[in-house]
């Protein structure tokens, strides 16, 4: 049995995902696929619009075996770092093969960068990742190009964390259609809107129904105007954004516009965000590193049979109060309060969906 992995947000679940897991199921004739999801926040550095749960049903109505959760903060870095937490945790679950779609489809140029990466430019793309700059800035500023787009970048990424640490991890891809490549974040923007039954499965389309994406900025300005002298302690808070943070905050009175005023050379949107979501989670430069254990957010019967074969203690699938567990549990919570859900649902079991 080939054990395929995904790397997945689902933010929402839309039809190019579907197309994803297709390609999957097409790389053997049996396959156990094993998605490895972001949580309640994504790489973006937004709040998912929705949740873990959710997300985890609905891979497991499209045929996803097993969902198990990217661990924060993993799930909001870039994409080097998101590579990183995503295709270790896979590697702990034993998967042979991962796939993922790319814009150009050539798997030997997007090894060939990740080559380059590892083997000449390694120390100018690690200082330069120091400095607050995104991957994908990084590798077009080395290439002296300005084509890579997200998909690639996160290719690349996947496959310079393989050959990094020696993993035994093929890599595959498949043409990622344009048609979808803005599919999730217009769909974010569009939520009321009656064309997204073209874009999104039935069940997709039911959950997202009377969504809305949370203004979380008069929570923001609370914490960083009540904690001015520890803003610095929290991840991706370096090279002296604290101090424009600080300038810009009383000036600011809404999300978009403070985003705005932190945006440089630099600081891209995205890392913005990103740095914003670590203050607002109170997450701390020390807590970037993997846990000891994997979180499993669901299964179907043949999931359950494969999990059980590994008999590895760190898979786990009820959680517990302890040091380890601490961000995770305090995230969910922030994010049930600001959803207005159950601040309990950290607590949820896994999903077991029962074979059809």
């Amino acid at each position: 049995m080939k054990k395929i992995g995904l790397i997945v947000e689902y933010n929402p679940l839309h039809n190019g995902h579907l197309i994803h897991i297709e390609n999957a199921k097409k790389i053997d004739k049996d396959t156990l696929l094993i998605a490895v999801i972001s949580g309640n926040y994504t790489q973006r550095g937004e709040i998912s619009i929705i949740s873990k749960w959710e997300k985890a049903a609905l891979a497991l109505n499209h045929g996803i075996d097993i969902v198990v959760e990217l661990p924060l903060p993993f799930s909001i870095m870039s994409a080097d770092n998101f590579s990183y937490g995503a295709i270790l945790t896979l590697n702990q679950l034993n998967v042979d093969t991962i796939i993922f779609g790319s814009e150009t489809e050539n798997i030997k140029d997007l090894e060939d960068i990740a080559n380059k990466l590892i083997n000449e430019d390694i120390n100018y793309f690690k200082n330069n990742l120091k400095l607050g700059f995104d991957t994908k800035k990084i590798i077009n500023k080395m290439l002296n190009k300005n084509y890579l787009l997200p998909n690639d970048t996160l290719g690349i990424s996947y496959i310079k964390t393989i050959k990094e640490n020696s993993l035994p991890i093929e890599y595959r891809t498949y043409k990622r259609d344009n048609d979808y490549l803005k599919s999730a974040s217009n769909i974010r923007n569009n939520l009321n809107n009656n064309s997204l039954k073209d874009l999104v499965p039935s069940d997709s389309l039911k959950i997202l129904k009377n969504k809305k994406e949370v203004n979380y900025f008069n929570y923001l300005k609370y914490k960083i105007l009540s904690e001015k002298e520890n803003i610095k302690d929290y991840l991706l808070v370096d090279e002296g954004i604290e101090n424009k943070i600080l300038k810009e905050i009383d000036k600011s009175y809404s999300l978009d516009s403070f985003i705005d005023k932190l945006i440089s050379k630099r600081y891209s949107k995205n890392r913005v965000k990103r740095t914003l979501l670590c203050i607002l989670l109170s997450i701390k430069k020390e807590d970037k590193v993997l846990p000891n254990y994997i979180r499993v957010l669901g299964f179907n019967k043949k999931g359950q049979k494969y999990l059980k074969s590994l008999k590895n203690k760190n898979i786990i699938t009820n959680i517990k109060n302890s040091k380890e567990t601490e961000l995770e549990i305090s995230c969910d919570k922030i994010y049930c309060f600001l959803n207005n859900i159950d601040i309990n649902s950290y607590l949820n079991k896994p999903i077991i969906k029962s074979n059809d």
